[in-house]
């Protein structure tokens, strides 16, 4: 860091027990736990998470990590394929569940027009949002999906392709850039033209606002970030998260900008001008305006 980057994190909130993912919105974020229940918080002070509902899931053995919000919906996916709970009042009911036989191990969702589209180790699922026929899409096991606008892209071991998110059709899917295998990629995020896949030994950037071919960004060289768990992109910034805890990463220039001692280094995601950080039992809050607003190295806000 270049400046006291601990000035932008904010109090951490404590679970009391284990956390296995995170989805934020503006003002809003959902904390899962490894058994299905979760909790949304209110982050208008995030300084202070305030939990405002609760998701008691049934007992069983499936375990989750991943969760997803769209308007009253929250999905629910890992390993043991997926489920859709819905918020009516202050009361979450679930709606359905497809399992690893129809959805395999789910790895990331989207909603489209009403429909969900799951991406997993069963390639590409579609189905409508409040349960019905399941359609195949894509045969290929996924290790990542990102949507932004119509523009939907897929990943496996070794390519990154793009579609249309609303004909998600096999013939409609382009090879837009080759990862090879020493990135082992385990998934990609889209933010403002700017698609990364990430693995363990780091991240590959690659500009897709203008379609196929994405145009390759500059790539760090393995093990410059660490061993990388996950990233979101805010602003043009490549936020990443890992054993070496929060980092910026600037694609265009190709360099690490800063970096944030966070405790929690498990996931990731965007709320407005903050990012969200879970591991272990701790959610935290970061405000990444100073690096979502420059036009010079990060400092801090005044």
């Amino acid at each position: 860091a270049n400046w006291p980057t601990q000035v932008a994190r904010r109090n951490a909130w404590n679970a009391g027990s284990g956390l296995a993912g995170v989805a934020g919105d503006v003002g809003r974020a959902i904390a899962l736990s490894p058994d299905g229940s979760f909790r949304e918080l209110d982050l208008s002070d995030p300084a202070a998470p305030r939990v405002i509902a609760h998701y008691k899931h049934a007992p069983g053995i499936s375990r989750f990590s991943g969760v997803y919000r769209t308007g009253n919906r929250v999905v629910l996916f890992g390993e043991d394929g997926l489920e859709v709970v819905a918020r009516e009042g202050a009361v979450f009911r679930r709606v359905f569940a497809l399992d690893r036989g129809v959805a395999g191990a789910v790895i990331g969702v989207e909603e489209v027009d009403g429909q969900l589209l799951a991406a997993g180790t069963r390639g590409l699922v579609r189905t409508p949002l409040d349960g019905g026929p399941v359609e195949r899409l894509y045969d290929r096991p996924l290790r990542g999906m990102a949507r932004s606008g119509d523009l939907l892209l897929a990943l496996d071991e070794q390519w990154l392709y793009s579609g249309s998110a609303r004909d998600p059709r096999p013939a409609g899917f382009a090879k837009v850039a080759e990862l090879g295998r020493g990135l082992a990629a385990r998934g990609v995020r889209i933010g403002g033209g700017v698609a990364v896949v990430f693995g363990a030994s780091g991240i590959a950037c690659f500009d897709v606002s203008g379609g196929a071919p994405a145009r390759a960004l500059l790539r760090p060289k393995a093990g410059t970030l660490g061993n990388v768990t996950d990233v979101t992109v805010v602003g043009g910034s490549v936020f990443v998260i890992g054993d070496r805890g929060l980092q910026v990463w600037d694609p265009q220039r190709g360099r690490i900008v800063d970096a944030v001692d966070v405790k929690g280094r498990a996931a990731l995601d965007a709320a407005g001008g903050y990012v969200i950080a879970i591991g272990g039992d701790r959610l935290e809050v970061v405000d990444v305006t100073p690096w979502i607003t420059r036009s010079a190295p990060a400092a801090p806000a005044r």
